[in-house]
């Protein structure tokens, strides 16, 4: 029977993580530079997504089984831990049968 003889260590050292990073506001997935603006629009569509998806008395749970994403990806988009692309935008909207305006303007 054969063994491997040790463990292969990755050559490269992992970064922090970049939420991690103290003194800038990073977008959370990429750890790409937000502008303060930038910054508070993603916050005000977290709340929100979540705001709708109360509104309609919907769990993360059932929002998530709609829209094919794990409920742990809701909970992240929700506090606003990560990211998301366009696609994934249109999936939400139309899970929760609402306005544009009503995720992307002003909480």
């Amino acid at each position: 029977m054969w063994q491997a003889s040790g463990t292969i260590k990755p050559k490269h050292k992992r970064p922090a993580h970049p939420n991690q990073l103290a003194g800038s506001i990073l977008a959370p997935q990429w750890g790409v530079p937000l502008d303060s603006k930038q910054a508070a629009q993603l916050k005000a569509c977290d709340a929100n997504l979540r705001r709708e998806r109360v509104r309609q008395s919907m769990t993360q749970e059932r929002l998530a089984e709609i829209v094919a994403l794990h409920p742990r990806t809701v909970q992240k988009i929700e506090r606003g831990r990560t990211n998301i692309l366009i696609t994934t935008a249109i999936r939400l909207q139309r899970a929760l049968p609402c306005r544009w305006e009503n995720l992307f303007g002003k909480p």
